[in-house]
């Protein structure tokens, strides 16, 4: 929610002819195991 309140900010003050700051969020790494897609039996 924080992430979207200041880009609707960020995107009015653009247009009042305001310069934004730069701002960091805070994120997290999710490392998934697929894509997806789905395995295919291996030929035997």
């Amino acid at each position: 929610r924080a992430m979207a309140e200041s880009a609707v900010s960020v995107l009015i003050g653009a247009f009042r002819g305001q310069k934004s700051e730069q701002r960091i969020f805070p994120t997290t790494l999710r490392i998934r195991s697929s894509c997806g897609c789905y395995k295919t039996p291996s030929a035997a």
